[in-house]
Order: C-alpha cells, then structure tokens, then sequence
C-alpha cells in the first residue's frame, strides 16, 4: 500500500467509522456462513489457527488444533465456502472478541470487535499486491487512531517488512517509525 504515514492513520479511522455498528451484523454472519470450524490454541495466538489470506496463514505462529468440542475451543471460524468471515476469539478468559473480516473491492478491511468493552477497538486492512505479495496494516488499541503496525508479506522471497509508526506518540511534535525486516523460518 503506498502512501504517506497519515493517509494510512485517515484510512484506519474511516474503516473503524464504517464498522462502528459491527456487532449488529453478527447473527446475520453466522446465517450466511456455510462452514463452521473451532480450534483450541495451546499458545498464545491473536488471530487463530485461520486468517483470511493462505499466504497470511503461512506467517501465523498459531500452535493448536481443529477439535469439535465447544467447550474446548478458543476460536471459532466462519466461512463462507472458502472465504473467513468472523473468527470469535475467546482465549482471554472474560473478554470475547468478535474479529469480522468485510471483503470489498480494495482488499479486506479487519475489525476487532470487544464484547466486554462495547465498542471497536483494533482496525485493519489488507491489500494484494499481485500474485505473491499481500499488505497488511492494523491500527494498536488507542481510543484515537494515533498508530499503526504495518506488515508486508512476501512469498517470492520468503520475507515479512514489518513498519511501525506513531504520530506524535510522545506528545513531543515528533514522529516514531521504526522498520525491520525478517525471513519466516520452516519453507
């Protein structure tokens, strides 16, 4: 995803704007869903056994496995056919979390959804960039929108370009970007 540091914080502001009322979709979702799948998570793991991309999916550090027991699973997928539509994260004992993934034209617009706190708190996107690489961007859980973490991954080489900015983060009129860049390890 090109563009500047800002117009990705006005980008993360406007899909946490569009997604406000996320939570009402809810039950709508698991009736359009054709595929249910449950997993239990034996280390910590943000976004479970599944993410909405396969290439994603090869980054996910997620130790765990498929079960069939409700009372056992931390996550909760659901799919229309092969497309991840909600994921209902429950690995912090006493805050559900509700991850809804709204596919549309430009990519894949992530929202985390906090039942303890009532409202949105972590907003993402995602972008293609041809066949082999893909953009990710996610917002850290501010009230406003003041940072971000942004992720490329690349299959061609094997590689993920981690960026981290923040926007006056310290109060001190000065911006904090921090770049690193790391092979996935297991291809």
């Amino acid at each position: 995803m090109n563009g500047d540091p800002i117009s990705k914080i006005h980008l993360l502001e406007h899909i946490k704007t569009k997604y406000a009322n996320c939570f009402e979709m809810y039950d709508l979702i698991k009736q359009k869903s054709n595929k249910v799948l449950m997993s239990k998570a034996y280390s910590a793991s943000l976004y479970g056994m599944f993410m909405p991309l396969d290439m994603m999916n090869k980054y996910n550090s997620h130790k765990g496995k498929v079960v069939n027991d409700f009372q056992k699973c931390n996550f909760i997928y659901y799919f229309l056919d092969d497309e991840l539509l909600l994921t209902v994260r429950n690995i912090d004992k006493g805050d559900l979390y509700y991850i809804f993934y709204f596919h549309c034209e430009s990519g894949i617009d992530v929202v985390w959804y906090s039942c303890k706190r009532k409202k949105v708190n972590i907003v993402g996107h995602i972008e293609f960039i041809g066949k082999n690489k893909c953009f990710f961007l996610e917002s850290y859980d501010y009230k406003k929108i003041n940072a971000y973490k942004e992720y490329t991954f690349d299959d061609e080489t094997n590689t993920i370009t981690e960026i981290i900015f923040a926007n006056d983060f310290l109060k001190n009129g000065k911006n904090y970007l921090k770049k690193n860049e790391f092979k996935k390890m297991g291809f």
